[in-house]
């Protein structure tokens, strides 16, 4: 329930999930069984490219942005969003 950073996006690679696997396996952050149990009869599959990464030195507690409202799996917010 806490925000921690933000990434700028570079781009979507489309590709098989084996492909996806032996290409990003290594900052995937997630393990091989779990990453093939959630791909499992899929023949294509995608991953994000994050080109800079951004971690807040403060984590913000959203019960204490009055207007955030959680995503279905991602938002995107201005700068100015959190200076408010």
């Amino acid at each position: 329930m806490k925000i921690v950073g933000y990434f700028e996006y570079e781009g979507v690679v489309e590709d098989t999930p084996t492909n996806l696997w032996e290409r990003f396996h290594d900052c995937s952050g997630i393990p091989e069984e779990d990453f093939f149990d959630y791909y499992k009869g899929k023949d294509t599959g995608y991953a994000i490219r994050i080109s800079k990464l951004h971690v807040f030195d403060d984590a913000f507690d959203v019960k204490n942005l009055e207007k955030f409202r959680a995503p279905q799996s991602f938002q995107y917010v201005s700068e100015d969003f959190l200076k408010d």
